[in-house]
């Protein structure tokens, strides 16, 4: 089966041509910046693609992980100037440590190499897919808080009514 725009993605993930942008977390009741959100975009202004649908094609053609990896890698660096204690929140596909190609300790490996403390990393599981399977779920929180990580899991409707 042939992916729309499947020759465009994987020239985006050749040329690595994603950077990353940090949304600011504010503390409501404080007014102070509590972390920021680690958001991808594409690096290459011939193209009509978002990154929401390199996601979408990365899952049609198996590279789920593979773009993930390239996203985390690029926030991690770009995250060493991060004010102290800051969190950091990285947006993980839920169904991720299924990948084949997934690599245990990445993100801390990385992080320690940008020299982001792994007690300041939040991953966020994503509204792009459904975690209908708990133990997976399970195994996901486990995995990570193992590492010193910490976990939350934001649905869409959750998003829309501004509780995020």
């Amino acid at each position: 089966m042939k992916v729309k725009n499947a020759d465009e993605f994987y020239k985006i993930l050749e040329r690595k041509a994603i950077y990353p942008v940090f949304q600011p977390i504010v503390n409501l009741q404080t007014g102070d910046v509590a972390g920021y959100e680690a958001l991808s975009r594409i690096d290459r202004h011939d193209t009509t693609l978002m990154i929401s649908d390199l996601f979408v094609i990365a899952e049609q053609v198996g590279c789920v992980w593979k773009l993930e990896k390239l996203c985390r890698n690029k926030a991690l660096k770009a995250a060493a100037n991060k004010p102290e204690h800051a969190k950091l929140f990285l947006n993980v596909d839920g169904n991720i440590i299924q990948d084949k190609s997934f690599i245990q300790g990445f993100t801390n490996r990385k992080a320690a190499k940008a020299g982001v403390p792994s007690c300041d990393i939040v991953f966020e599981i994503t509204e792009r897919s459904d975690i209908e399977n708990y133990q997976i779920l399970q195994q996901i929180m486990k995995h990570y808080a193992d590492q010193g990580l910490s976990l939350i899991h934001i649905s869409e409707p959750t998003r829309r009514r501004g509780i995020s």
